[in-house]
């Protein structure tokens, strides 16, 4: 009987627990359970079921241990994918994460966070040295922040300037989302972006728009469908004498008085087509009491914009317009001077003939020359009386023309 309790019941039941005990759960294939008694026993008895049972759910934790290191792999993946892509998606919005225990001030940070600091992924700074990388003038606002959030659990947006750690200066914006536990701040939670693009966008944009506005010259910005005004400028509002609110209720139509919208519409259609980037033409405009100006107008059309919009730089052209008609009073006294001197020096040819023979005349009707005292003495008389004949004959000539004939430094005129 012994022998029989040993072979049926003890030993099976030994194996059972030696292999239960030898089982590895690490690896992918457990081993069967050598379920029979043996050999010269042919039959199934009751321990042998036993073991069946054990072996077939040997192979179904086999079947399941499988199936989840393969999901635990398929998970692994999808992770370090996501990893990846949040990595990829932070260095191009230049964007990282960061987390600070309360109770440790351990900081923790993301791989775009260490990339922004300029600094290995290994370093760990503790709180106080990962706020002096802020700036100096900037540093005291981001600690009170920081205290009211760990103290208060209130949360906290910032634009601040920052160094790295090569010295690089930049701006920053910092993102804190207190995580609050039984109505006490546990842990910080935030986000940490590199913004000074977009900073410098805005200061250029912003003394972009510094300078159009004082500029001396009139710009303009219309809707392309209305087209009312959105923007004028300073020089424009100072020439029309409009406020910026009453423009806004206005459209060029409203300023430029020789347009009908049909004319307007007409002349901006290049635009309009794409025929042209730029337009310019001369019209006036209309101040706000009535009075006229002349001006030049260079229009163009920003298809950029949404929705897009008409650009207009204008130049008062009113003094130009007074230089232009003075120089062509100028140029036509020019060319009547020019006719009248030219006039003057043919008279002055033909007087020089004239002149030159009188005194030719005179010349040769003096009393001293010898040639006429022989004549005189030839008709009969004193030189003296024949020259004073000759001499009246000549004056009464002239007389009776009315012409006069002046002595000057150089000749008769």
């Amino acid at each position: 009987m012994l022998f029989l309790f040993h072979f049926l019941v003890s030993l099976p039941l030994g194996r059972i627990s030696t292999y239960l005990s030898e089982l590895d759960l690490e690896k992918e294939e457990l081993p069967p359970l050598e379920t029979r008694t043996s050999f010269a026993l042919n039959r199934e008895d009751e321990f042998d079921q036993v073991g069946d049972v054990i072996n077939a759910m040997t192979e179904k934790l086999s079947l399941s241990h499988r199936e989840l290191e393969k999901k635990v792999e398929e998970r692994t993946a999808r992770l370090r994918e996501s990893e990846t892509f949040l990595n990829d998606t932070g260095r191009v919005a230049k964007m990282g994460g960061w987390e600070v225990d309360v109770a440790t001030k351990e900081v923790r940070w993301t791989t775009e966070t260490y990339r922004i600091h300029e600094v290995p992924e290994d370093y760990k700074p503790p709180l106080d040295e990962a706020i002096n990388f802020f700036h100096p003038d900037d540093s005291e606002k981001l600690t009170k922040a920081i205290e009211q959030a760990m103290d208060k659990g209130m949360p906290y947006d910032m634009e601040i300037r920052f160094i790295t750690a090569k010295g690089r200066q930049l701006w920053t914006r910092t993102i804190c989302a207190p995580e609050v536990v039984d109505g006490k701040t546990v842990k910080l939670k935030g986000m940490f972006q590199d913004i000074t693009e977009r900073k410098q966008a805005e200061e250029r944009a912003t003394r972009l728009g510094r300078i159009v506005e004082r500029s001396l010259n009139e710009i303009y910005v219309f809707e392309s469908e209305s087209p009312k005004f959105i923007e004028v400028n300073h020089g424009a509002r100072a020439s029309l004498g409009f406020s910026m609110e009453e423009l806004r209720s206005l459209t060029p139509l409203d300023i430029k008085p020789e347009f009908t919208p049909e004319s307007f519409e007409e002349a901006i259609s290049p635009l309009r087509l794409g025929d042209k980037e730029i337009i310019v033409f001369e019209t006036v405009h209309q101040r706000k009491d009535g009075s006229l100006y002349n001006v030049e107008v260079h229009l163009q059309l920003m298809f950029e914009e949404t929705p897009p919009v008409f650009v207009a730089i204008i130049q008062d052209t009113t003094e130009r317009k007074r230089m232009q008609s003075m120089m062509v009073q100028t140029e036509k006294m020019m060319s009547v001077g020019a006719l009248a001197a030219g006039m003057a020096h043919e008279l002055n040819n033909s007087l020089g003939g004239i002149l030159q023979g009188i005194q030719n005349v005179q010349r040769r009707i003096k009393p001293d020359l010898e040639k006429n005292q022989e004549i005189a003495r030839e008709l009969g008389g004193r030189p003296g009386k024949s020259v004073h004949l000759l001499r009246s004959t000549r004056d009464s000539q002239f007389h009776a023309r009315g012409t006069r004939v002046w002595r000057t430094g150089s000749g008769y005129r």
